[in-house]
């Protein structure tokens, strides 16, 4: 024992250990750190047998069908539940939030008349005529139509036979059809003229006045109206204009009066109203050029009590009123408005600082606003938001 106390054995002369340093407890900086062990990889047998030895039996089943492609399972089913919860969530967006684009406006295609009389009896004297004419009126024979309804058209007025009112529908229509963007037909409104005073309260024969009569066109077209009134023979117009839109308002006043149920449903004169606006709109405006041009020569007066600045006011009025109209009428008349006041202003009124433009209900002291007028409305015009 002294011996070995005395020579202690030396490192060399220790048995050598078979154990690897990484499977004995190692102590670095004070923390003692576990062997490594013998990993398992995860979807091999010996995984399988671990997880059933040491897991307790109630929840060793649901784990292992967890392990082998059910969980997988339930993430597909997971992912297809969230798609159809954001396509939901999308279908919501689109049908309750407001849109940020804007249809294509279109041309308003003039009034819709809808045929208010009974059928033609069918021992009418009428009865062959009709229907031959209704034949060629399915084809787009609309000449044609008024040849073969004409000397009927004419008896049947004079002789005051309301049950034959059906076929001098036919022949309106296909007069109408004719004149489509023409002049109208100083013929046809005569014969309407007599139907309205036998028939005061049947819209149609209003109706069909209005669109035909060469005095209600000729003043709905406020652009046309304007170049006539600055031209030579402007004295013609100056004298003719004033008389056709004071007949054209008070026939327009009477079409709202007709106009109503139980004639038509409520779909009907919701399309009707917008209609009158609209006609309401051009007739201010012809009025405004005229009183305006007839006080202020080639220079619009544009002060708030001047000659047409009410109706020219209360054109505008309308016209906003109709923004969200699919109809590209009411653009173009508050266009008109705006590049018309500019346009005067050109003349040097207001470099002056001594003329103020009176638009939209107050005085306007730079063309800043109308400027934001006009480009908002051809924005819009052009298919813009």
């Amino acid at each position: 024992m002294s011996d070995l106390l005395e020579n202690p054995p030396s490192r060399s002369d220790l048995p050598v250990s078979t154990v690897p340093d990484s499977a004995l407890p190692q102590v670095i900086d004070g923390a003692v750190y576990l062997p490594v062990g013998h990993p398992v990889a995860a979807d091999s047998e010996e995984f399988d047998q671990l997880l059933r030895r040491h897991l307790p039996p109630d929840i060793s089943t649901d784990v292992m069908g967890q392990l082998h492609g059910i969980s997988r399972q339930a993430s597909r089913l997971q992912w297809i539940v969230s798609l159809v919860c954001l396509l939901a969530a999308f279908t919501l967006l689109y049908y309750f939030f407001p849109k940020t684009g804007f249809d294509e406006l279109k041309e308003h295609g003039g009034m819709e008349i809808r045929d208010l009389s009974g059928p033609l009896p069918v021992n009418s004297p009428y009865r062959s005529v009709f229907d031959a004419a209704c034949q060629e009126y399915s084809k787009g024979n609309n000449n044609t139509v008024c040849r073969i309804l004409a000397s009927s058209v004419e008896e049947i007025i004079r002789t005051g036979d309301r049950k034959s009112d059906r076929l001098l529908c036919l022949y309106f229509k296909a007069v109408r059809k004719n004149q489509k963007g023409g002049l109208g037909s100083a013929k046809a409104a005569g014969q309407l003229r007599q139907l309205i005073l036998q028939d005061r309260d049947n819209p149609n024969w209003l109706e069909f006045d209005f669109d035909l009569n060469p005095r209600i066109r000729r003043v709905m077209n406020y652009e046309d109206v304007r170049r006539k009134l600055l031209s030579p023979e402007s004295k013609v117009y100056f004298n003719r204009y004033p008389h056709d839109i004071n007949y054209a308002l008070s026939r327009l006043t009477e079409l709202k009066r007709t106009a109503g149920p139980p004639k038509y449903t409520r779909a009907e004169m919701v399309t009707k109203r917008e209609f009158f606006d609209l006609c309401n709109v051009k007739l201010l405006l012809s009025c405004w050029l005229l009183k305006g041009y007839s006080a202020g020569k080639n220079i619009l007066p544009d002060n708030r009590d001047d000659p047409g600045v009410a109706e020219r006011e209360k054109a505008l009025q309308i016209a906003l009123k109709h923004r969200d109209s699919g109809f590209r009428d009411f653009w173009e008349a508050r266009l008109f408005i705006a590049e018309t006041l500019c346009e005067h202003d050109s003349f040097g009124l207001n470099k002056l600082k001594l003329n103020e433009i009176y638009w939209n209900g107050a005085y306007r002291k730079s063309l800043d606003e109308l400027k934001l007028e006009i480009r908002d409305c051809r924005e819009r015009l052009n298919g813009g938001q």
